[in-house]
């Protein structure tokens, strides 16, 4: 029998439905890892993310414009980067999540070697503590 692995939300007009994060550790490495039905990708912490914050509130915005576009965490998947999860605060509740934007821009091309490593669509994750860091069994989000 198979598990069923997402799980539909539906409230009014709003469809979202989760998938299930599942945090790892292998030869001191530790990583979130979510598995979708034909694909897994890995979310690693990324280790210079205080020290680019540090540096962009002294004023250092060479590489960065806003603190919130310093990602927390890079996704990848088969070896490949296709991705990162960036910090926000939501404008109504101040609650903390991570925003992880489609990276495939292109409707009319359709390369199946650009869709295959591509987030089609946006992602969310809200189980984060107060520094985003992800909780244990967190849920990763997209809207329908």
């Amino acid at each position: 029998m198979v598990k069923n692995m997402y799980q539909k939300i539906e409230t009014g007009s709003v469809i979202a439905t989760t998938l299930q994060l599942r945090y790892k550790q292998e030869q001191d490495v530790e990583y979130f890892e979510a598995n979708f039905p034909r694909a897994k990708w890995v979310f690693f912490e990324n280790d210079f993310y205080d020290e680019d914050i540090e540096q962009f509130n002294n004023g250092n915005t060479e590489y960065y414009k806003t603190s919130t576009s310093i990602p927390k965490y890079v996704i990848f998947k088969n070896k490949k980067k296709i991705g990162f999860a960036l910090p926000r605060v939501s404008e109504f509740a101040d609650i903390k999540f991570l925003f992880i934007p489609k990276t495939y821009k292109s409707k009319w091309r359709a390369d199946t070697n650009n869709k295959k490593y591509a987030i089609l669509r946006d992602y969310y994750v809200y189980d984060v503590d107060d520094d985003y860091i992800i909780q244990d069994d967190a849920r990763l989000l997209f809207y329908q």
